[in-house]
């Protein structure tokens, strides 16, 4: 495990291969193999997560393009499991480990955009600005709640039951996803991936970011 969390956190995600991770531990890559289905399987081992996001998302997430309100719907999923003790524990230690250190940051980002990401929107028609101009919304805005209610935690945001979270903050990720998709010929809503029109209510908003910069200033003037 030490071996892999070294080899992704300085190569990436996408550049670390399980043959280089058995080099740097010293053992068979049929042994690797033997343990772990894939990379991904290694990775998520690597982080010592307790449940496996792949797994979560592909069973509980609907079609973005059949729901408009795709983002309060994937924070009912996520949210009630980030709430989880075990898994709060960790997520707060693997956040830690992001303000500290930049590779970590840029393999973390790379495996949620890759995968998790990916998974998301794979149903979706969306050309490549379109797609990273949503990750990017999507990203900023899954970060910001994740390091408020977990590290930065504010009363007003821990406070709130993870339904309250999906209902407060799902409808400004409902309308990147919506914004993503594009408007409908008729210059309503947006349209879903397949051309049939879908309904969007109320306004665009901006999703709540955060300044890393400045809560690695905050987290590093608490330990000294």
């Amino acid at each position: 495990m030490a071996a892999a969390a070294k080899e992704f956190a300085s190569g990436g995600f996408a550049r670390t291969s399980l043959r280089q991770i058995a080099r740097s531990a010293g053992v068979d890559p049929a042994l690797v193999h033997h343990y772990f289905r894939n990379k991904e399987d290694l990775f998520l081992a690597s982080l010592a997560l307790p449940v496996n996001p792949v797994e979560i998302l592909r069973a509980s997430l609907p079609d973005p393009a059949e729901v408009e309100s795709f983002g309060t719907e994937l924070l009912r999923v996520v949210v009630p499991i980030w709430d989880r003790p075990e898994v709060s524990a960790r997520l707060t230690a693997i956040v830690r480990s992001i303000l500290d250190d930049s590779g970590v940051s840029s393999m973390m980002e790379e495996f949620v955009r890759d995968r998790l990401f990916a998974l998301i929107v794979e149903g979706l028609d969306l050309d490549t600005a379109r797609r990273d101009a949503l990750f990017v919304r999507f990203h900023a805005f899954m970060v910001g709640i994740l390091v408020d209610r977990y590290l930065v935690r504010p009363h007003g945001l821990t406070a709130m039951s993870a339904a309250e979270v999906a209902a407060t903050f799902g409808p400004m990720l409902d309308s990147a996803f919506a914004s993503a998709l594009g408007p409908r010929p008729d210059g309503q809503g947006s349209a879903r991936a397949d051309g049939d029109p879908q309904s969007v209510a109320g306004e665009e908003t901006e999703p709540p970011t955060i300044d890393i910069a400045s809560v690695r200033e905050d987290y590093s003037s608490h330990d000294e």
